[in-house]
């Protein structure tokens, strides 16, 4: 199963061929979020056809401080799993080794999660 997350603004065309220990531009840092979330989700067959749209923001030490549901799936059992995957996944002190510019580039992301 396929998991398609789309971080935006942040730019995760490579992805695989990225270091996850290493978090060093927007763009590292950005797969490594996206490692971190995939591998802290686990979906169902059934969820194969939705898609949810979470804002996300971080705080001053990596923590999520925020995550509103923007757009729903329809179904609140998936709602609550992405949630929670994303949870799981922070705080990533990885991400304190940006840039000032860099972090607060990421602080607050739009993120779609759509298993394909």
């Amino acid at each position: 199963m396929k998991l398609w997350l789309s971080l935006l603004p942040l730019i995760l065309a490579s992805c695989a061929s990225q270091d996850f220990d290493h978090c060093g531009d927007v763009q590292s840092c950005g797969a490594r979020i996206y490692q971190n979330i995939s591998s802290n989700l686990v979906l169902n067959e059934s969820d194969l056809d939705k898609q949810v749209i979470l804002r996300l923001s971080l705080g001053d030490d990596a923590e999520v401080i925020k995550i509103e549901v923007i757009d729903s799936s329809g179904d609140e059992r998936f709602d609550n799993v992405v949630v929670n995957a994303v949870k799981k996944s922070f705080p990533d002190k990885q991400l304190l080794k940006l840039s000032p510019d860099d972090y607060e580039e990421i602080r607050k992301v739009k993120l779609t999660v759509s298993p394909r």
